[in-house]
């Protein structure tokens, strides 16, 4: 999922889900575009690719994103240990109204990632700009 915010910023949202693992990886990354981009609908004919490949700005939600020492985190994306088809049905409904939740909140996650990283400039294409600072 992205979206474009009013400076021109791709903000990247991509979700792993892993066969027989009880996580669910979502990670958010925000890309800075030259020449400003004005509706996501001039990217459509662009591979993108490039935006989804793993860089030091992306932030794993609910992982990357506290402060303090890990002891104290708090809730996570992970399906919780069950032992009966209902404790099973049951962790698979907070899971998901967990995520419908974060997602819902979105931009205090955006926030955060602001606080902690500064976006790559990039062309519409993924490539990253040299020497060109961010705002």
């Amino acid at each position: 999922m992205c979206r474009i915010s009013s400076n021109s910023e791709l903000e990247m949202i991509t979700t792993h889900i892993s066969r027989r693992d009880a996580w669910i990886q979502i990670f958010l990354n925000i890309f800075k575009l030259e020449p400003k981009l004005e509706t996501l609908t001039e990217l459509e004919t662009r591979d993108g690719m490039q935006f989804s490949m793993p860089s030091d700005t992306e932030m794993r939600l609910r992982m990357d994103d506290y402060k303090g020492p890990p002891l104290f985190h708090g809730v996570r994306h992970k399906l919780k240990s069950f032992y009966t088809e209902k404790g099973f049905e049951e962790s698979v409904q907070n899971l998901g109204e967990l995520i419908k939740k974060d997602m819902e909140n979105i931009d205090h996650f955006i926030k955060r990632w602001h606080e902690l990283h500064r976006p790559m400039v990039t062309d519409w294409e993924g490539i990253i700009c040299a020497n060109k600072p961010t705002s």
